[in-house]
């Protein structure tokens, strides 16, 4: 179960305490302010999160971990036997090496763990360097040694990296690609489809000439 889901089990437990004549605990929004740090973490990578968080010393002004872990404890045996329960037991170990830490510090450390593991966006083609190995395997297609040498090339220049041979991979072979492994086939592709295209052209005019 990842971290967004338990918290949508827990809004829809929140209302059962105003049947039963009492308030919903605030630190049950407490403990769903600390899920929505890493909505899409599994509750097996949020605890190991929890547990690797730099202890801070609690501020006056914040509750501390150890209430949430008190919620969570009356929350699991509750729950008992449930999917729920299982998670949040998974989770006390974690919650109670933070138990002198604020909620707020340990929100605060989770959301920015989420935001440095954030891919960075994809870099950019070098369009001089697309433009320069493009001419040259358009210039060498179908010439099996110049071909070579140019294939060479662009797999020894140090100014090609994945976006340029992605680029190269659309714009020369025609064809998408994810990776360096994948950009490369798909230039050496075409090459090869017209080799041995001519290779059937020649092999069916010799048996017709013949």
């Amino acid at each position: 179960m990842k971290c967004n889901e338990l918290k949508a089990r827990l809004e829809r437990l929140a209302p059962l305490w105003s049947l039963s004549g009492g308030a919903t605990p605030p630190t049950l929004f407490q403990f769903i302010r600390m899920l929505d740090a890493t909505p899409n973490e599994t509750i097996a990578k949020f605890s190991s999160l929890i547990t690797n968080v730099t202890k801070n010393e609690m501020h006056t002004s914040s509750r501390a971990v150890q209430d949430i872990t008190i919620l969570v404890e009356s929350l699991a045996s509750a729950l008992d036997g449930s999917a729920v329960a299982k998670d949040l037991e998974k989770l006390l170990p974690a919650l109670r090496t933070q138990s002198s830490t604020s909620v707020d510090d340990l929100v605060e450390a989770l959301s920015a763990k989420r935001k440095t593991k954030s891919k960075p966006p994809p870099a950019e083609a070098a369009q001089e360097v697309v433009q320069r190995h493009c001419r040259a395997l358009e210039t060498a297609l179908g010439d099996e040694a110049g071909f070579a040498a140019a294939y060479s090339n662009l797999q020894n220049d140090p100014d090609v990296a994945l976006a340029e041979l992605i680029a190269l991979a659309r714009q020369f072979g025609f064809a998408p690609a994810k990776t360096k492994k994948s950009a490369l086939q798909k230039i050496l592709a075409r090459q090869q489809t017209l080799m041995t295209s001519r290779a059937k052209h020649s092999a069916t005019a010799g048996r017709v000439a013949g």
